[in-house]
């Protein structure tokens, strides 16, 4: 395994502003806008404040370059775990590269801190055969991520 990091430089909450009571809002992810997102800061102390039942987008310090016969999963740390905040990252695909986009949610009803420059989540390797064809082959839409939080695509 291999502890990924949270960057404190991109973080956006989502779905959490007071919107006008006639506009009803749903997210999409086939049709994601940025008008769901808010900036987040990290303090002095290194930490933001994931309000309650709440996410968050972050992104890895980490950037990554899956060889053609890897695959790898990530799961997210214990302390995160059991203080209520759920880490999820899709698999990283043999032949994926990129900086990952990591998505962090508050399931309790209290705000959480999440520290950034820190671990977040673990990533597990997954060692087989070359696979008939790797990401990079097939052009996946979330190829050669920059490090920045990547949105939603179809």
């Amino acid at each position: 395994g291999y502890d990924i990091t949270l960057s404190k430089s991109t973080l956006k909450l989502v779905g959490n502003k007071t919107y006008d009571n006639n506009e009803k809002l749903v997210i999409d992810p086939k049709s994601f806008s940025d008008k769901y997102l808010k900036d987040l800061s990290v303090t002095e102390e290194g930490y933001f404040l994931l309000p309650e039942h709440s996410y968050a987008l972050g992104v890895s310090v980490e950037k990554f370059n899956i060889p053609p016969y890897v695959t790898a999963i990530a799961l997210g740390k214990s302390t995160y775990a059991r203080s209520g905040i759920l880490i999820n990252v899709t698999p990283l695909e043999a032949g994926w590269k990129g900086y990952l986009t990591i998505e962090i949610a508050n399931l309790t009803s209290l705000p959480c801190r999440v520290y950034s420059e820190e671990g977040i989540a673990q990533l597990l390797f997954f060692q087989g055969e070359r696979c008939a064809t790797s990401y990079s082959e097939r052009c996946g839409k979330y190829q050669a991520q920059p490090s920045e939080v990547v949105l939603p695509k179809v």
